[in-house]
C-alpha cells in the first residue's frame, strides 16, 4: 500500500539525515555555520578493491577538507549518488564512509542520496537514518529545510539494473508520493537527483514536465555526467501558462571528467550555485593505470579555465 503525503513528509528535520551506525559523538566544540550556505557534491566512485582507483579515495578526503576550512561551514552538504565505484560493493563503502566522518563530527549536516552505482540494501546498512527519515519507505528521499528554499532529493536509483549499469528511474511508490506532494509543496523548492530529468518519468510522463507545473519548484540539480551545465529547462513549451527553471549539472568529486563540487548561497529572493572545479582528466588522472597518460593534455587545462566562475541562479 503506498503512504501518501502526510505533514511529517514536509516537516523532516534536517538533523534527521546524520549517518546511524557509522556515525560518532561530536565532541568538539562547534563551528560557526552559515545557514545561507550549502555545498553539493556527486559521483565520489570510492572503491575499496581496487588500487588503481585509490585516487578516489584521496579526492574525496581533500573535499572533505575543503569543507571543513571554510569559514563559516556550510550548515548542508548534499551528496547525489554513487558513492560505490561500481557495483555498491560492501567494501567501497567502507572505504568511503570514513572519508565523511569528519563533516558528521564538525556538526555539518550532511544529505545523502544514491546513483545507479549504489545498492539500497548496503547503502542503508552504512546509512540507516536516511531510510528511516524517508516519506517513501525502501527509498532514500530527504527533504532539507533551508532558510529561503527547500531541497527534495529523489531517490533516482533503479534496483532492476543489473551491475549499476542501467538508466535512472523513479520507483512506483515514490512516483506516487510524489503526485502527491508536489502539489502540497508550500516553499520555493529545488529538486536533486542523480540522473537528468530526461531519464525519469512520473505518472507516465517526463518528470521535468511534471515539475513545470509544480508553481514552488524552482530548480533541479543533477550529477551522473561527470560534466558541469547549467541552462533552462523548457521542452520548447514557451506558452504563457508553462512555469520554466534552472537545472544545473554537477561534476564528478574526483572519479573522471569535470571534477569538483558546487557551493550555493541563498537570499530569499535568490539560490546562486557556483562551480569549484579542482581538475579535469579522462579517464584517470596522469600516471595512473596500465597504459595511462604520462602527460597532461594542454585541453584539460582550457575545459577548466572555462569553466571558471560560471554558476547557475535559481530565481526564489
Amino acid at each position: 500500500m503506498t503512504r501518501g503525503v502526510t505533514r511529517r513528509a514536509f516537516a523532516i528535520g534536517a538533523g534527521a539525515f546524520a549517518v546511524g551506525g557509522c556515525r560518532s559523538l561530536f565532541t568538539g566544540a562547534a563551528g560557526d555555520f552559515d545557514d545561507r550556505l550549502a555545498v553539493f557534491f556527486s559521483d565520489a566512485h570510492v572503491s575499496g578493491t581496487d588500487p588503481a582507483y585509490a585516487y578516489t579515495s584521496d579526492r574525496l578526503r581533500a573535499f572533505v577538507a575543503h569543507v571543513l576550512a571554510m569559514s563559516p561551514l556550510p550548515r548542508h552538504v548534499f551528496f547525489l549518488g554513487d558513492l560505490a565505484r561500481f557495483h555498491g560493493r560492501r567494501e567501497d563503502y567502507a572505504a568511503a564512509v570514513p572519508l565523511l566522518q569528519p563533516l558528521y563530527d564538525a556538526g555539518v549536516k550532511l544529505v545523502m542520496g544514491v546513483g545507479n552505482h549504489d545498492r539500497h540494501d548496503v547503502f542503508f546498512e552504512h546509512f540507516p537514518d536516511v531510510a528511516s527519515a524517508s516519506p517513501v519507505p525502501g527509498s532514500a528521499v530527504s527533504v532539507a529545510h533551508l532558510p529561503d528554499f527547500d531541497v527534495l532529493v529523489l531517490d533516482s536509483l533503479d534496483d532492476r539494473a543489473e551491475g549499476g549499469t542501467g538508466g535512472g528511474r523513479l520507483g512506483d511508490a515514490e512516483q506516487a508520493w510524489l503526485k502527491e506532494a508536489l502539489p502540497q509543496l508550500k516553499r520555493p523548492t529545488i529538486v536533486c537527483a542523480h540522473h537528468d530529468l530526461d531519464e525519469l518519468r512520473l505518472d507516465g510522463g517526463l518528470l521535468g514536465i511534471h515539475l513545470a507545473n509544480a508553481p514552488m519548484v524552482r530548480g533541479y540539480v543533477y550529477g551522473h555526467v561527470h560534466k558541469w551545465s547549467a541552462g533552462w529547462y523548457h521542452r520548447h513549451r514557451w506558452t504563457a501558462a508553462d512555469h520554466v527553471y534552472k537545472k544545473a549539472a554537477l561534476p564528478s568529486v574526483g572519479y573522471w571528467g569535470d571534477i569538483g563540487w558546487a557551493e550555493l548561497r541563498s537570499t530569499p529572493s535568490a539560490a546562486a550555485l557556483s562551480l569549484v572545479q579542482t581538475d579535469f582528466f579522462f579517464p584517470v588522472p596522469v600516471g595512473f593505470g596500465d597504459g595511462g597518460l604520462t602527460r597532461r593534455p594542454p585541453e584539460w587545462d582550457d575545459m577548466i579555465a572555462a569553466n571558471r566562475g560560471v554558476k547557475c541562479v535559481f530565481r526564489l
